[in-house]
């Protein structure tokens, strides 16, 4: 099993802000991202916060009914923490991967406690003007591998250290 962690974040690693939502900015990273996501999704268990789960809205439950060998936990301080989802032995059992796809507070608590195996940055070069920010260099066990350039913006993959 693999645990794919995906985030946009823009120069200064600002993921977007906790009042107002903003990812899909960029119609050219929207499809990468949604491209990316659609090929990993079979047998897949993908983790995500409430406020990032009712920001997909549609799309979300549109995925759900197409991918229903995938599974959608939301994590949250009033749900299974990641945790206990993840220390879940089915979870390895049942599951070819896992996608953590955010908020900020899922991110910190998969990449703290190592669950995450590979992390997909799309970086796109411009400011965004919000509070939540993902700063790769503090998380030491990863290590960037590859970067591709796209129209627009870029994406870094990093892989844990073994």
């Amino acid at each position: 099993m693999i645990v794919e962690l995906v985030v946009s974040l823009d120069k200064n690693n600002c993921m977007g802000s906790s009042v107002q939502e903003m990812s899909g900015e960029d119609p050219a990273e929207k499809k990468w991202f949604r491209e990316w996501l659609l090929q990993r999704l079979s047998d897949a268990l993908i983790v995500l916060g409430r406020r990032t789960r009712q920001a997909m809205g549609a799309y979300a439950l549109k995925l759900q009914k197409a991918y229903p060998n995938s599974t959608w936990a939301v994590v949250s301080r009033q749900s299974k923490p990641l945790d206990e989802l993840m220390a879940d032995p089915h979870i390895k059992k049942r599951y070819k991967r896992v996608l953590i796809l955010g908020g900020q507070a899922v991110f910190d608590a998969a990449l703290r406690q190592g669950y995450v195996d590979q992390v997909w940055v799309a970086r796109i070069p411009y400011e965004r003007r919000g509070d939540l920010y993902l700063i790769m260099s503090d998380y030491k066990n990863y290590t960037l591998i590859e970067q591709h350039q796209y129209t627009g913006f870029n994406v870094e993959i990093y892989f844990k250290n073994k």
